[in-house]
């Protein structure tokens, strides 16, 4: 086993690679970060003010980022620039659906996204709370084809 990195005193979730394998995407507290494997340069992926882009789950599909957003009750694409060092863009792919109540951990298997809407990692189990779901409830999505990075936002 290789240790890739350590960063102190982070919080950190959701992490994925690019199909050349050469960058490592993944969250530091409330933001993306990239490593280079090759150089092990660390660098935070910039987003367009205001965006939210903190994350449970990460996927790299079609030149973007398709995460996962709990506490948002949201799936949502980060369309990424040529370089793959910066968000161009936000786009929702699914949001408030009735069995989100704390949409996390997934796997993509071909186009979609197989995930579990109703992960009770932030929210109480309480039968009377307006967000319980007594159930287990697992969801697929299909991802749309994504736009092209370097696309104008």
């Amino acid at each position: 086993m290789e240790l890739l990195l350590d960063v102190p005193e982070n919080e950190t979730n959701g992490i994925t690679l690019d199909p050349e394998e050469r960058y490592l995407f993944f969250t530091l507290g409330r933001t993306i970060s990239r490593l280079d494997l090759r150089t092990r340069e660390l660098k935070e992926v910039p987003a367009p003010d205001g965006a939210r882009v903190g994350t449970d789950e990460m996927y790299f599909v079609d030149g973007g980022l398709v995460i996962l957003r709990p506490r948002l009750k949201q799936i949502a694409r980060l369309v990424l620039n040529e370089s793959l060092d910066a968000v161009r863009r936000v786009e929702v792919l699914a949001d408030g659906k009735p069995s989100f109540a704390y949409p996390t951990t997934g796997v993509m298997v071909g186009p979609d996204l197989v995930s579990v809407a109703t992960s009770y990692a932030d929210v109480p189990r309480n039968d009377r709370s307006p967000e319980q779901h007594p159930d287990v409830l697992i969801q697929r999505l299909r991802i749309p084809p994504g736009s092209s990075t370097g696309a104008p936002a």
